[in-house]
């Protein structure tokens, strides 16, 4: 124990057991042959025995560890691929909040110049003096002869002339009027037509908007699903390669010294990779001592606030199932 329990908790897990086991077994190698040199055939092929046993408990211990190694990879990995996915779809819904936070924007501003318009025509509309009588010709000469009876004394024909010119005036100022109106109605159909061409422009803007964006999610769904994918493909294939060689089942090898893999460059550690990628490094993710933080508020702590929220998923499925059961 002094010698091969390195850690000195008072057990020897899997390495250091595998350790002690090497060790053994090159010991009874060396007396195998010590033995085959002194012709003490029974006692080394006894060893040699003994040799072959530890040997295949040594590949299963080993194929054991990388087993559990393993299970703890992929866990890593399908815990990185749920806080990518949840981050993912914060990040998308925050997209969609933003694209139609700026469509309705538009959409105001749009209503607001309309109006103001609007509003600016009126009020030039309603500034706009009334429009002087323009009489005709004909109806200037009967007033001047109804001048020209009143000043002969010829009350009576000047009376009968004024009644007949009274109502042709009427008659030529409301003309005039109607005139003044209908440019009025021509300008406010014209700024109407204007105002619905730039309405149904906007709205091909915002539809156009709409569908970028929702172009963009799907692009970025579809990525994301396919990065998963790959990566899900690449790291079962590394890990089966990581089984065939601790079973040494790809070349005819000894038993090598204790194999010692290499997390930053060995594809089998792409699990444990991409959790440190989604959360950070181990020792980064220890919240400072200098800053406040709310140590009951889970939400602060990415990885503790996922684990808890699968945990509360599971048991909500295992309830649905029981209840379905039933």
């Amino acid at each position: 124990m002094k010698v091969y329990d390195e850690n000195a908790d008072g057990v020897l897990d899997t390495r250091e057991l595998i350790l002690l086991l090497k060790d053994i077994v090159k010991t009874l190698l060396e007396e195998q042959r010590s033995l085959g040199v002194r012709r003490l055939y029974d006692q080394a092929a006894f060893a040699r025995d003994q040799a072959t046993k530890l040997t295949t408990k040594i590949r299963e211990l080993e194929e054991k560890r990388e087993l559990a190694r393993q299970e703890q990879e992929k866990a890593d990995f399908e815990q990185a691929c749920g806080i990518l996915q949840e981050r993912h779809d914060i990040e998308m819904k925050a997209c969609r909040r933003n694209t139609e936070a700026e469509m309705e924007q538009r959409r105001h501003l749009l209503h607001q110049k309309l109006s103001r318009e609007k509003e600016d025509l009126e009020r030039q509309l309603g500034a706009q003096p009334p429009p002087k009588p323009r009489f005709s010709s004909r109806l200037i000469a009967m007033r001047h002869a109804e001048m020209f009876l009143s000043k002969t004394e010829r009350y009576k024909e000047a009376f009968d002339v004024r009644r007949n010119t009274k109502v042709d005036e009427e008659k030529e100022y409301n003309a005039v009027k109607d005139d003044f109106e209908r440019k009025q109605e021509l300008r406010r159909a014209r700024l109407y037509d204007t105002h619905d061409f730039e309405a149904l422009r906007s709205e091909e803007t915002l539809k156009d908007m709409h569908w970028r964006n929702k172009r963009h999610i799907m692009k970025e769904k579809k990525r994301l699903s396919d990065t998963i994918k790959f990566n899900k493909e690449d790291i079962e294939h590394a890990l089966k390669m990581e089984v065939h060689k601790v079973k040494r089942t790809m070349i005819n090898a000894e038993i090598p010294s204790c194999r010692y893999i290499n997390k930053t460059t060995n594809p089998s550690c792409r699990g444990s990779r991409k959790l440190e990628q989604a959360v950070g490094k181990r020792f980064l993710a220890i919240p400072g001592l200098s800053e406040i933080h709310d140590f009951t508020n889970t939400e602060d702590f990415p990885l503790i606030a996922f684990t808890e929220r699968s945990a509360r998923s599971k048991q909500m499925e295992k309830q649905a199932m029981a209840l379905t059961a039933r």
